[in-house]
């Protein structure tokens, strides 16, 4: 199938994935579970599998950031970047290094927090881009739309923050 891009459907009808949201998924589950206090091998492998297929087929390694969607099979079929897949990637792949001990996971984080911070976020107001294409160049110039919020980006920052500090405390605790 031929990727494609700036939001186009595909031709057939076919099971897509949201890069973004399932990783989102995966550590606000894993931040539910906490919370309860329940955790098992179930919701482990369904974490498991929704970050797995993220690094797998989402990340871009060649430009940064994650793509937006993709076929649930395997390849992406759209390559633009929006700001808060790439937002919600940032933690989801910092949670996944943090509970499943893998060092993978935190180098997709830094390839797209380099995408970020590089493309995506304009450091003259703070703000982020709101769509970029697979190479970083603005498809949207605006930094705002009637739907986008700003939680994404700065609930990301502070949770990738205060996940950094642990993970640099529990390094020099060692």
């Amino acid at each position: 199938m031929e990727c494609r891009t700036k939001g186009e459907a595909p031709e057939i009808s076919i099971d897509t994935k949201s890069y973004g949201h399932n990783i989102e998924l995966a550590w606000l589950l894993t931040y539910a579970l906490k919370a309860v206090d329940i955790d098992n091998d179930l919701y482990r492998q369904v974490r498991y599998k929704l970050v797995d297929h993220a690094y797998t087929h989402g990340v871009d390694w060649e430009f940064g950031g994650i793509y937006r969607d993709g076929i649930a099979s395997g390849e992406a079929i759209i390559l633009e970047k929006e700001f808060w897949q790439n937002a919600e990637a940032m933690v989801g792949f910092i949670d996944a290094y943090e509970v499943f001990g893998e060092r993978r996971f935190f180098k997709a984080f830094e390839k797209i927090w380099q995408f970020v911070d590089h493309y995506m976020i304009n450091h003259a107001v703070g703000e982020w881009m709101t769509l970029l294409t697979r190479e970083g160049k603005p498809i949207d110039d605006n930094i705002g739309n009637p739907w986008k919020v700003a939680y994404h980006s700065g609930r990301s920052l502070l949770e990738c923050a205060t996940r950094l500090e642990r993970l640099s405390l529990a390094e020099s605790e060692r």
